[in-house]
């Protein structure tokens, strides 16, 4: 059988068995939103990486609004990372406590309805599996970072109020090595480059509130393709040796997004769009202004004729 009548035959199969699949919505389980006593407002996390001993370092400077008086305790949602120390932007060291899932946080004073608080957490992590993930190099694709927090996984790898219903804005700070590049959310601020140490520092902005299951990072030696609609930037993060194939997937995206702006008669709002291919994912993450593929997701000529490249999913 041709490999094309296969897949065909795979694909009315699995169309006949959904089918027949009733589902009714009105017994699922009620997802209730989390109470909390303050609203986040910004992150500004930092983080530098070794690679070959599987270890980051992170910080995250939280900002939040006090969503009662007397507002004493902040608790977050942490997992996997150890927090070595919490500190106020004075520098005064604030107590805390670390359990499985939560840091604890005593502030140093009370805090009135609507006032704002900001402090400093600093944490590291070894053998990092689930938030950041160290992909070594294969056959295939070159070493790289990549980060992973649908739904509720950002609190995998920094400190956060971990729940989609709780919008901030955020940056992002990496220093990495000097042949990678780090793509995150919102518009690149500034990269700086530390010739002594050999690395370089990117500096991300997201302006436009979000969810923190939508903030990403990715780093690696990846080959920048760029295009554009209009004043929009668009680029396609890919591998040095996809770049002869990455147009046959990513070349109508401008039309598409183009499309979607006068259909809903509302543009594009966010600084920019990437698509970046990255190793450990066989589908694709729409996070904020970039959206992560599994680097299966570029065929080359002759691989297209049989499955198209455009279709997300494809291992």
């Amino acid at each position: 059988m041709k490999r094309t009548n296969l897949y065909i035959l795979i694909f009315l199969l699995l169309s006949s068995i959904l089918s027949a699949q009733k589902v009714d919505i009105y017994k699922r389980p009620l997802n209730y939103e989390r109470s909390h006593n303050y609203d986040a407002v910004h992150y500004k996390l930092e983080f530098k990486f070794d690679m070959e001993k599987k270890i980051y370092w992170g910080e995250n400077q939280v900002t939040l609004l006090s969503l009662k008086d007397d507002f004493q305790q902040c608790v977050l949602d942490a997992e996997d990372f150890t927090v070595t120390s919490v500190a106020a932007l004075n520098g005064e060291p604030l107590k805390f406590e670390q359990t499985d899932h939560s840091l604890i946080i005593d502030l140093s004073k009370k805090y009135d309805y609507k006032q704002e608080v900001s402090f400093v957490i600093k944490y590291y992590e070894k053998n990092s599996k689930k938030g950041i993930r160290f992909i070594e190099a294969a056959a295939d694709y070159p070493a790289q970072i990549n980060t992973y927090a649908w739904p509720e996984g950002a609190r995998h790898w920094f400190p956060c109020f971990d729940f989609p219903n709780d919008k901030v804005t955020n940056e992002l700070i990496a220093t990495v090595k000097n042949d990678f590049k780090v793509l995150s959310n919102g518009k690149l601020v500034k990269v700086t480059e530390d010739k002594e140490n050999n690395t370089k520092t990117y500096h991300w902005s997201q302006e436009l509130p979000h969810s923190t299951y939508l903030i990403m990072m990715v780093a690696g030696p990846f080959e920048v393709i760029e295009d554009s609609l209009g004043s929009l930037p668009i680029n396609y993060w890919v591998y040095k040796k996809d770049v002869p194939d990455a147009m046959r997937s990513f070349r109508k995206t401008p039309e598409m997004i183009d499309f979607y702006n006068k259909t809903f008669g509302f543009n594009y709002p966010w600084a920019k769009y990437d698509q970046v291919c990255i190793a450990g994912s066989g589908g694709g993450m729409e996070d904020t202004s970039a959206t992560t593929l599994g680097h299966g997701t570029i065929h080359d000529e002759r691989a297209e004729q049989d499955f198209s490249s455009g279709v997300p999913g494809v291992p």
